[in-house]
């Protein structure tokens, strides 16, 4: 398909936010892309767990990277969360925080989530699945640190969070 100008779209569930077609198949299937025009101030509500994590807060946090700064969590100019999950790392319930560049385990500390272990991408050497367990999950292999056992009873997101760390 040849697009004078972007062909813009709005998604809502798991994937709510602006999305821009990439590709149009044959098939009739579309390939999209995050409108980087229209998500640079996506509301929390665009990453489910989030929005489930603030939505009785009143302190105004609008954006994903407003709460994870909140939290301690400094993103450079050009990091943004791609994923955030609520998941088990290493036996410990807390919530996983995905960006273009971290891996960020954030944990119950307080009134407030801390980080509780932060990876760059870059130093991320496996992601293998696990087989035969009561939750689902992967483990994360990691340049100078212990393997990373990430689990979670909901299978969907998961899938999710392994599919964005293998495409990175």
């Amino acid at each position: 398909m040849t697009i004078g100008r972007p062909v813009r779209v709005q998604l809502s569930g798991d994937r709510e936010g602006a999305y821009v077609v990439a590709e149009e198949r044959a098939d009739g299937s579309l390939v999209l892309r995050p409108d980087g025009e229209r998500r640079a101030r996506a509301p929390v509500d665009s990453l489910g767990a989030l929005a489930q994590l603030l939505r009785r807060r009143s302190d105004g946090l609008a954006t994903t990277s407003e709460a994870l700064d909140a939290w301690g969590v400094d993103l450079v100019e050009d990091e943004r969360v791609v994923e955030f999950a609520m998941a088990d790392v290493g036996g410990q319930r807390g919530f996983v925080a995905l960006t273009n560049r971290r891996f960020i385990f954030l944990v119950r500390g307080g009134a407030a989530l801390e980080p509780q272990q932060q990876h760059a991408l870059s130093e991320l050497t496996t992601i293998d699945p696990l087989p035969g367990r009561g939750k689902h999950g992967f483990v994360v292999g990691c340049e100078g640190a212990a393997p990373i056992l990430v689990e979670s009873r909901d299978r969907g997101q998961i899938e999710r969070l392994r599919a964005r760390l293998l495409a990175r």
